[in-house]
């Protein structure tokens, strides 16, 4: 074939450009919208289909617009347009809903031992926060300092105080069973947070040892039955309150089956403290 003839077979580059300019784009903000009418008409589901039955008897939208509407209703609301734009269908929003309407009223509690751990934060503070964790957990990590900054300077101050339970069975999590014993649970609690991935049991020794400890006791409380029956003992409780996955949250011995950001896990310590909290 010549060159005459083959280019009389292509299409001129200029007329393939006007051809691509006429097609219909579709841009970034029209995907938003499409987006954003799908969180909207889900949300709009949410508050017709989603029944309030602790104060109010009827759907979370006839709830909002009473004169005064329940702080359950207001709550939920909330968290309703949070998380249409944290799920992918209307009923995975409602499940989460459900999840959430438990954490705020069901009356089921679970006895959790707190001795031998300490408690951070007011002593008379009336909300009680217990977290079991892993200690290579990056998540409990994330979810103790959170809870820890908002104790002690944030909004849970002298509201709430929290104590962590190790579920895991590791060398971290006996480490903090040995660290409770010492009196540094706190400080090794921070050391371990900021360290990422699992541990051994050279890198808890080398945190004792930064706080002022006695490397061979501490290598030998890490090592002793005692250690080892109480991490056991604390893992055991856990499951029989029914924990899985860490970190697992329970606050005034109910458990909080919500969302683990700490904006929720403080909504629903704050639930505590309003008068439409049913009775514990």
């Amino acid at each position: 074939m010549t060159n005459s003839r083959l280019m009389r077979n292509v299409l001129p580059v200029g007329f393939v450009l006007l051809i691509l300019a006429a097609l219909p784009s579709f841009s970034a903000e029209a995907v938003t919208s499409a987006e954003q009418e799908r969180q909207q008409r889900v949300l709009d589901s949410l508050r017709q289909f989603f029944v309030i039955r602790q104060c109010c008897s009827s759907s979370l939208g006839r709830c909002l617009d009473r004169e005064i509407p329940c702080e359950i209703a207001t709550r939920l609301d909330a968290f309703a347009r949070w998380v249409v734009t944290k799920t992918d269908s209307y009923s995975r929003a409602l499940q989460e809903m459900e999840r959430r309407y438990l954490t705020f009223c069901s009356p089921d509690t679970f006895p959790i031992e707190t001795g031998g751990f300490p408690w951070i934060g007011d002593d008379q503070a009336p909300a009680r926060l217990v977290v079991y964790v892993s200690a290579s957990c990056g998540t409990c990590k994330r979810v103790v300092h959170s809870l820890t900054t908002e104790i002690a300077t944030g909004s849970l101050r002298g509201k709430a105080r929290l104590l962590v339970k190790p579920f895991g069975a590791g060398a971290g999590d006996r480490a903090l069973i040995a660290a409770a014993r010492a009196n540094v649970f706190i400080p090794f609690l921070d050391s371990l947070s900021s360290i990422p991935g699992r541990h051994d049991e050279e890198m808890m020794i080398r945190i004792a040892r930064n706080l002022g400890l006695n490397q061979n006791e501490f290598r030998k409380s890490l090592r002793a039955p005692a250690t080892e029956r109480d991490l056991h003992a604390s893992r055991n409780e856990g499951r029989k309150n029914g924990v899985e996955i860490t970190p697992t949250i329970f606050i005034n011995s109910r458990r909080y089956r919500s969302y683990k950001d700490i904006q929720w896990i403080v909504d629903a310590v704050e639930f505590e403290h309003s008068s439409d909290s049913p009775p514990r």
